[in-house]
């Protein structure tokens, strides 16, 4: 188990590193985007973003979810022609499905356009984003060859520097252009997420290879079949969220819009080091342990033990500080966000639990399975939202995040159980035990407590399951881990050794 705790952790603190750079970045783009356009410009942005999602999944056609598979399988098998005739014909397929998806939205925009806003005034600049869309496939297309092959360093640059190129010369379009510039910042910053995605997947060594057109449909029709599958679940996904959107821009207004953004996008601030860190290196792990289920369930349970431990500090943070968080990082006017955010903080708990879970699915190939159970989970968010919203008005979006969570963790338990004969570990019900009520303590003192002594109690119980939090990990690591750490720290910061 030490081992697997070992992998875990190192993962995590890759991509958690370049998370916290991702963060601070993230939060120059909230509160400058929130400066410039207001919350109007961020609902009309997150409307822009979730069109641009969907697309893009569409017309990745779940190449990120199959090729990374595909690609892990090829390198795990030590033949240095068979990865490169995966990657080439895989790179193939990409570019082919990026050129196609970016026509079809550009014809598709006048719909589209009709179907987001009830008019077609925004059609031409929806079909601006065709040229955004195309860049996102590529780049999706790079990022997943990184990953298949378990570059995970190279993985955390991209991100950051993507993040940062975006960040300090895409701005400036909003500032001139204001809410009109919303369409060339989304184009201008996905060009250069191709552009960095590109300069790291070219480092990748691959043997010689030479491969027809009639050998490239033979590879890559494999990927599609697997493919079609995760994108259809992804569709989904993207499809509910996209549908949220539109029904919060058409029952509250694009000013709600914008306060859905900001709750959404700060429930997952704190939370995107972790789950970034399963994405990278844990489901090629996991795909890799495919015919093994002791080693499987280890793997899972030493994934959410990790994960509870390191977000569980964060989450109470968020419920303690939202409303000055809020304020900080975009501005009064989006205070009353933290309606929807206390609702998502609890939801994001629950995902700590369910993402490893969801994952196994995935790695064995259960497309059908996984679609299914994805469909009935968003259908039931969906109808849900629908109902919280014309009852409770803002904050029936994040009660039913919430719920769609509650229901979503014990599927994939059971589903878990099903595929590999699952338990929970006695670590994870310990860890469950001493964790849920404080975090559920922290949501009711939202409701109990002023502002302030809300954020002195919460700082408190953030700070003291901090303390927990590292004593666990610790006790699971040992000495000598942290030791090595500590040296790597002060190697990178410059610090003599005492």
């Amino acid at each position: 188990m030490t081992t697997l705790h070992n992998r875990v952790i190192k993962s995590t603190t890759i991509i958690g590193g370049s998370s916290a750079v991702n963060i601070l970045f993230r939060i120059l783009q909230a509160k400058a985007a929130a400066l410039l356009i207001g919350p109007a410009g961020v609902g009309l942005m997150g409307v822009y973003n979730s069109i641009l999602a969907l697309a893009s999944m569409a017309a990745g056609m779940g190449l990120e979810t199959s090729g990374v598979r595909q690609i892990a399988e090829a390198a795990g098998s030590g033949e240095e022609e068979r990865v490169s005739r995966t990657i080439c014909a895989f790179r193939r397929l990409a570019l082919g499905l990026g050129v196609l998806g970016a026509l079809i939205l550009l014809a598709f925009s006048p719909l589209i356009a009709h179907l987001t806003f009830g008019d077609d005034a925004r059609a031409p600049a929806i079909g601006f984003l065709s040229l955004a869309l195309f860049c996102l496939v590529l780049a999706s297309a790079q990022n997943t060859l990184i990953r298949g092959v378990r570059r995970i360093g190279d993985l955390a640059k991209t991100s950051i520097f993507g993040i940062a190129l975006g960040t300090v010369l895409g701005l400036p379009l909003l500032y001139w252009f204001g809410l009109q510039g919303i369409p060339f910042y989304l184009i201008f910053t996905a060009a250069l997420t191709l552009l960095v995605s590109w300069w790291y997947a070219r480092r990748i060594p691959l043997a010689p290879v030479t491969l027809t057109w009639r050998q490239t449909w033979q590879e890559a029709r494999e990927l599609l079949s697997l493919g079609i599958a995760f994108m259809a679940s992804g569709l989904v996904t993207l499809a509910v969220g996209y549908l949220v959107r539109v029904l919060v821009l058409r029952q509250l207004g694009l000013e709600a819009a914008g306060f859905y953004e900001a709750a959404s996008a700060l429930s997952n601030v704190y939370i995107g080091f972790i789950l970034g860190a399963m994405g990278a290196d844990y489901f090629p792990h996991l795909a890799s342990l495919a015919r093994d289920d002791p080693e499987s369930n280890r793997l899972m349970n030493a994934q959410v033990e990790v994960g509870l431990l390191a977000a569980a500090p964060g989450i109470l943070l968020v419920l303690a500080l939202g409303p000055f968080l809020l304020e900080l990082l975009y501005s009064r006017e989006f205070a009353a966000a933290f309606e929807i955010l206390r609702w998502q903080a609890l939801g994001t708990f629950l995902r700590i639990y369910s993402w490893p879970l969801a994952y196994l699915m995935l790695a064995r190939g259960k497309k059908t399975l996984y679609f299914w159970n994805e469909l009935l989970t968003n259908l039931l968010y969906l109808g849900a939202l629908t109902g919280l919203v014309n009852l409770v008005g803002l904050p029936g979006i994040g009660i039913a995040f919430f719920l769609m969570y509650v229901f979503y963790t014990l599927a994939v338990t059971l589903l878990a159980r099903r595929l590999s004969g699952f338990g929970w570990s006695g670590q994870n019900l310990t860890q469950t035990a001493v964790l849920a009520p404080l975090v559920l303590l922290a949501f009711g003192l939202t409701y109990l407590l002023p502002p302030l002594w809300m954020a002195a109690a919460g700082i408190l119980l953030a700070l003291l399951t901090g303390l927990y939090a590292l004593r666990c990990l610790y006790r699971l690591f040992g000495p000598d881990v942290f030791q090595a750490y500590l040296q790597r720290l002060r190697a990178r910061l410059g610090w003599k050794t005492l």
